[in-house]
């Protein structure tokens, strides 16, 4: 499996530095009310589908360790294998479905709901192989190259699952935001300059 370093937004505003590693294969997991009604609202490790990756026996499923599940976004999620390669952590990447199940974790709806019905939930949920992304080629049609649009200031991942759960206000996820792209900044300058000097 090919590695590159690169951050992983694990909690709100602060990324961890980590080997990603690209799944393989789909993993089909199965949920369980149990999960759903003891799913974290906004918390990436501790949500619905986190609790429902570290479940003991969809644990055995990964091809993998499975140390720690992270969904940080509503199309992705990072496992933690607990290994290392040159002493630091390895994730392994997959896609999920299942943005519309986060949303309501982190709403507080999932909760009541497998409360009340928790075999809604008894399915299967399946972690998939990322799609490849697509190279562009050329200016988008209707777009010049002199007038690029400039991209709406967003927050998202770890810190807009936090702040549509309320566990954050909208100044501090924009305060997080900044220092990510501060982070992110000082981590593509320290491996140039490592490229230049090899």
């Amino acid at each position: 499996m090919r590695l590159k370093f690169g951050s992983v937004p694990v909690c709100p505003g602060a990324p961890q530095a980590g080997y990603i590693g690209e799944a393989e294969q789909d993993v089909p997991m199965q949920g369980h009310g149990e999960h759903f009604v003891n799913g974290s609202a906004g918390l990436t490790w501790s949500c619905a589908l986190a609790k429902m990756a570290k479940d003991p026996k969809n644990k055995a499923l990964f091809p993998h360790p499975v140390v720690e599940a992270f969904f940080t976004g509503k199309t992705t999620c990072y496992i933690m294998t607990g290994q290392k390669h040159k002493g630091v952590f390895i994730y392994i990447k997959y896609a999920h479905d299942y943005g519309v199940q986060l949303d309501m974790n982190d709403a507080g709806l999932s909760q009541r709901l497998a409360k009340e019905d928790p075999k809604v939930f008894e399915q299967e949920f399946i972690l998939r192989v990322p799609p490849k992304k697509k190279r562009k080629i050329g200016t988008p049609k209707g777009r010049r190259a002199s007038s690029p649009r400039k991209k709406a200031s967003r927050v998202y991942g770890a810190t807009a699952r936090a702040l549509a759960a309320g566990l954050i206000t909208e100044a501090k996820a924009r305060e997080m935001k900044s220092s990510m792209n501060q982070y992110e900044r000082q981590r593509l300058a320290s491996i140039m300059s490592t490229k230049k000097s090899a």
